[in-house]
């Protein structure tokens, strides 16, 4: 089933916005490296960000030199006889020269005889359009125009020739004054060309962008003056070409052939060419927001916003008003945003800058600007977020007052910031005179989902304010709160039978957020639930769930041994939920977030006090002894009696329990507690009466829930895209890990309880795995950067991990993770398959590309952010296939070898646009390059194996994957680990054909770096699980789980008119149809039921080109598959489609 297929049976919200529509990182690489790049001194960022309402549309970016785009030659792009119209919006960046430095529009031309036309930019009589045919192939005729051409602004251009043979040239509508009476042009065969033209070699390259290119034969629009379209160009009738106009380098709404991004030296093939979300036109629905840039050397970190205005920076590293910097100016486009040059904190040459790009949008971000009054008892001001903020940033921007009130005032909504501010332009720790600046003076005022208070501080009359608001806040939904333990005492409900557990399935669940363990007593366990009796707590038949103090994680036993199950995830440091579930098989499971941490099978009767057990919470037995008391909180603690609540791998509920929630019955719900904001005792249901064994616990208003108004996002309409919250350091390497729900792009934490930095990291820049295959490599160290000062990128140390479901704190020190310290967070959702745009075409998520001779980013360039890819000198015999991904870096694995990890410093992520660099040169020995972006259709996972059968590993694809490869990066001994392929579908006919998914529903194993059959027999690899939208199951192989090793795991799905992942049984008959829906750019086939090679096949090198995935060998000519418009025809049936064989394959537009 295909992602479309699944989604649309969500039923879509009434507007989808997805992640990519409100955040952004983007990484500008300003290096003029070569001749055939530039330094662009007016930079444009078109990464689809709506900000504004102007330069709407999409364009394609052309770098000036050595690249363009093709057509093959086509009868219906030959001029010949015939009316026609040609036109485009241009936007040059630089002056075109004479000749040789003209600038291309459109071209058939060449010096070999091949001459039909050009249409350009020239220097002759100044920046003129001109116009170049022949009638016979030698004699030229040429139209200047007499309209100059400005730069830095859009311009249409067009060209046509009436019935009477008339040719005219416009520009921006007006009719230029020569004109060309040629009522037949040549003919040649040469390429249609785009950006370029072929009158000596390949030439007069466009430098700048070109949008909308349209060519109609048959019929001439234009004769005299008009005003050009403000709304992009749609094909009328005789238009036989569109193109330009998609947000990919080679998309078109109609084309005779394959559009081809090309580059002057034909070995390379691929030209360096970008997409980009900067047109002519305009737009309405922008929404404005914020642009936050760091030059990534020392200098400062650089705000601008639409409320302001482009012309109005902030600086957060100082406390100075606004200047009006009017060389670094921002133009907000519909699209994303312009900067002016000569600014170094935003724009200067042989720099690299990283920019923060926050879209207002209800759920995630708002901007408010508002002057102060002079009111200290509190000022309510309306905001847009319509969710609870998380997080707040106040700042005064023009001059006047205490230097002490310039400063930049924080908000941060996790429970231990309630009446304390932060100053984001130092390192001091919490301020406790919070009521000042978000209360009326004595009192702190939480803000709501559309207000916030703010105090003196921030209330000065004559004063101007910038707030900028971040959703993310504690939810206020009724339920959502919890009680909070010191470790004195704890609750007990009265005996019933109700909860009587006997040998029967239940369900005990909560959300804890662990602030000590004991260390003394016995036993020293924190108690969250205990069944037992009034007394003989170690009675045989009670039930205990507790947290170890060694280690932090869940333990459920009973007080005689029999049952026993030791976890392995840390649950110190934040909110997480586990739950101790048993099944109508008698296997008595424990989850933390979802997945399974620990089972047993058993029948134990808990049964104690002779069927009519009381419940303990948060303690062993007497307050006061400190023996098993719990130091911390518990929220919605929910006890199921006679049905199993989990039966698999889930997500945990973003919202308070309920009686139904989960799909349970009502009836069978018999308690759900500490979820009541005004009393600890207080409950939804109860077998019996609740009581305080102490003065603690008490009811807090803490919760693990987020407010439910941020859930807006994505193709369901219910996805969040940004969380906010706390953590407790425990000084290990080995640091806490944050539960967040889902893997983040962008995470900013802070040291509250103490001085600390504000650390900032993000995907684009890099964060890496922690396992490090070399020692000497740098695979392992994260950038980061500090909010609070010009201080250059540090990549000294790796100190964060992104993980599927949150982030972990991998290094000590006092800004990140001192023990028992209290730090705060927001973090910002990466691209998944819940909320990124689904593609419309297959080049917007996956390319081919070929180095470009230059040792710095990028050296491969793919038009989007890169999170995976392989590479091989597919003309050598010698040539390896790495691999790596944006979570491993530097760090490479060979699809064709067992090999563990190596490390590369040419294989460098540090791009939105593609990878590379590091100095080494990517065109040596003809490299090719396949790339990957995460979202609908593809995951990139790591986790670190633990050698637990059945173990599930969270994914974020929304979808159950067709395939996944899995590799064990860190294994040296046998000479490593093979890689272990998924294929869901795959059918072994001779013995199992009536069973088209498993044998014994074990899923068959397939190796990527062998040609071996697919194995049905391998237990250990997948656990007889097939993966689901959620998780996957790795069984306790070294090949998927090794303990300490580290596991990379790449899921694919198919998406209607994108990709497809399939199977077939092979019928012997020559020229059999495969039909995929689209024309494939990728082709990926193996037999599964014999032995069979992964042949690769692409139409970069031609799909006459034959490569062996798991081989070294190079590429070899072979005919066993033609490309179609609709997929693919067999050519050769010998081992491709032989009478019953099995064989799999992917296909990718």
């Amino acid at each position: 089933m295909s992602i479309q297929q699944v989604l649309l049976g969500l039923g879509a919200a009434s507007k989808e916005i997805n992640g990519e529509d409100v955040f952004a990182s983007y990484i500008r690489n300003n290096y003029n490296t070569d001749s055939s790049h530039h330094y662009d001194p007016t930079a444009h960022v078109g990464n689809g960000i709506k900000f504004g309402n102007s330069n709407a549309g999409f364009s394609v970016k052309f770098p000036g030199n050595y690249s363009y785009l093709q057509i093959a030659d086509h009868a219906d792009l030959e001029i010949a006889s015939s009316q026609f119209t040609m036109e485009c919006w241009f936007y040059q960046t630089a002056n075109s020269g004479s000749g040789s430095n003209s600038h291309t529009l459109m071209a058939k031309w060449d010096n070999d005889g091949r001459k039909e036309f050009i249409f350009r930019i020239t220097e002759s009589s100044g920046q003129k359009l001109h116009w170049l045919s022949t009638t016979d192939g030698n004699s030229n005729q040429t139209i200047t125009g007499n309209t100059t051409v400005t730069n830095n602004a859009w311009h249409h251009a067009a060209a046509t020739r009436d019935s009477s043979g008339v040719i005219r040239l416009f520009l921006d509508g007006t009719l230029q004054s020569s004109t060309l009476t040629q009522s037949s042009t040549h003919q040649n065969n040469h390429e249609f060309m785009i950006g370029a033209n072929g009158s000596s070699g390949i030439e007069q390259f466009m430098d700048g962008y070109i949008s909308n290119v349209r060519f109609i034969k048959g019929s001439c629009l234009y004769t005299s003056t008009f005003t050009p379209s403000t709304t992009a160009l749609k094909s009328v009738t005789n238009t036989k070409l569109l193109c330009c106009n998609q947000n990919t380098v080679t998309g078109s709404t109609i084309t005779p052939d394959v559009i081809k991004n090309t580059h002057k030296n034909i070995g390379r093939i691929v030209g360096e060419n970008l997409p980009l979300n900067f047109g002519p036109f305009t737009e309405s629905d922008g929404a404005g927001g914020l642009v936050w840039t760091k030059n990534r050397a020392a200098q400062w970190h650089v705000l601008y916003d639409t409320v302001r205005g482009g012309s109005y920076s902030l600086t957060t590293n100082n406390m100075d008003p606004q200047a009006n910097n009017i060389a670094g100016a921002v133009t907000f486009n519909n699209g994303g945003y312009s900067i002016a040059s000569g600014y170094g904190e935003n724009n200067s040459s042989n720099q690299k800058y990283v920019d923060w790009l926050f879209r207002k949008s209800e759920g995630f971000f708002d901007i408010v600007q508002f002057s102060g009054n002079g009111v200290t008892s509190g000022r309510a001001i309306d905001h847009n977020l319509k969710s609870v903020p998380g997080m707040m940033i106040v700042k005064r921007i023009n001059s006047g007052g205490s230097s002490g009130y310039q400063q930049w005032f924080v908000y941060h909504d996790a429970p231990s910031m309630d009446g304390y501010r932060l100053k984001l332009q130092g390192q001091d720790q919490r301020q406790s005179d919070g009521n000042q600046v978000w209360g009326n003076g004595s009192s702190f005022v939480r803000p709501t989902s559309t207000q916030f208070t703010v105090g003196e501080f921030i209330n000065f009359s004559g004063g101007t304010y910038i707030a900028y608001l971040f959703a993310g806040g504690r939810s206020n939904a009724t339920g959502s709160s919890s009680c909070s333990f010191n470790g004195t005492a704890g609750l007990d409900v009265a005996a019933s039978s109700a909860v009587n557990f006997g040998t029967g399935q239940f369900c005990v669940e909560c959300w804890v957020y662990v602030d000590d363990l004991p260390g003394t007593g016995s036993p020293s366990y924190g108690r969250v639930f205990q069944l037992d009796g009034p007394t003989a707590n170690g009675n045989t038949n009670n039930l205990q769930i507790t947290i170890r103090p060694d280690n932090s994680t869940l333990h459920a036993w009973n007080g005689g041994g029999a049952v026993a199950i030791v976890g392995s995830k840390p649950l110190k440091g934040g909110w997480n939920h586990i739950a101790v579930n048993r099944d109508s098989n008698n296997l008595i499971t424990q989850y933390v977030n979802g997945i399974p941490d620990g089972t047993v099978t058993s029948s134990h009767n808990f049964n104690p006090n002779s069927g009519s057990p009381r419940m303990r919470i948060g303690y062993y037995d007497s307050a006061g002894s400190g023996n098993g008391v719990f130091d911390g909180k518990i929220s919605n603690l929910r006890v199921t009696v006679g049905e199993p609540v989990y039966t698999a791998a889930f997500i945990p509920s973003k919202e308070p329990l309920t009686t139904t929630s989960q799909g349970v019955t009502a009836s069978n719900v018999k308690l759900l507690c500490c979820n009541d904001v005004s009393s600890a005792t207080g409950s939804t249901v109860t077998p019996g009466s609740i009581s305080n064994n102490g003065t603690n616990p008490v009811a807090y208003a803490v919760t693990p829930f987020a407010d439910l108004a941020k859930y807006k996002f994505g193709e369901s309409g219910k996805e969040d895209m940004i969380k906010t919250g706390q953590y407790l350091g425990n000084g290990n390497s080995d640091g806490p890990e944050v539960y967040l729900g889902w893997q983040p792009q962008w995470v900013m934490v802070k040291h509250v309880s103490s001085s600390g930095l504000w650390l900032m990291s993000d995907n684009m820049r890099g964060v890496f795995n922690t396992i490090n295959p070399n020692s000497t490599g740098s695979e392992g160290y994260d950038p980061y950067l500090q909010a609070n000062d010009t201080a250059a990128e540090y990549t000294t140390y790796d100190w964060i991990e992104y993980m599927p479901d949150g982030f972990k704190l991998r290094n000590t020190g006092q800004s990140l993770n001192s023990n028992n310290s209290e730090y705060v967070y927001i973090a910002i959702r990466a691209d998944d398959g819940y909320t990124s745009k689904l593609p419309t075409a297959g080049s917007e998520v996956f390319t081919i590309s070929r180095g470009n001779s230059r040792t710095s980013i990028p050296a491969v360039v793919a038009g989007f952010p890169v999170d995976f890819f392989f590479m091989k000198y597919y003309a050598s015999s010698s040539g390896n296939f790495d691999s790596s991904n944006r979570l491993t870096g530097n760090g490479f694995v060979r699809t064709n070898t067992k090999e563990q990890a190596q490390d590369s410093d040419g294989y460098v992520f540090d791009s939105s646009v593609g990878i590379g660099g590091g100095g080494v040169n990517w065109i040596t020995n003809d490299a090719q390059t396949w790339l990957w972006k995460k979202g609908r259709g593809f995951d990139v996972v790591l986790f670190e194996g633990n050698s637990v059968q059945g173990r599930d590993v969270r994914h974020g694809l929304g979808v159950p994957p067709d395939m996944m490869w899995l590799k064990n990066r860190t294994r040296t001994t046998g000479g490593g680990s093979d890689w272990n392929v998924y294929v869901r579908g795959i059918t072994h006919l001779n013995v199992y054909g009536s069973d088209p998914d498993n044998y014994g529903n074990n899923p068959a194993t397939l190796e990527l770096n062998t040609s071996d059959q697919a194995n049905f027999s391998m237990s250990g690899t997948w656990d007889h699980t097939h993966p689901t939208s959620t998780h996957f199951r790795v069984g306790d192989t070294y090949t998927t789980n090794e303990n300490g090793s580290s596991m990379q795991a790449l899921l694919f799905a198919s998406i209607d008119g994108v990709s497809k992942i399939g199977y077939y049984a092979g019928d012997g008959n020559a020229d059999r149809a495969l039909n995929f829906g689209f024309r494939p750019k990728f082709f990926l086939h193996k037999r599964v039921d014999g032995g069979g090679s992964w042949s690769l096949y692409d139409d970069v090198r031609g799909f006459n080109k034959r490569l062996i995935l798991n081989t070294i060998n190079a590429q070899v000519s072979a005919w066993e598959f033609e490309q179609t418009a609709t997929g693919v025809i067999i050519k050769d049936t010998s081992g491709y489609n032989n009478s019953s064989e099995v064989y799999i394959y992917y296909a990718h537009a």
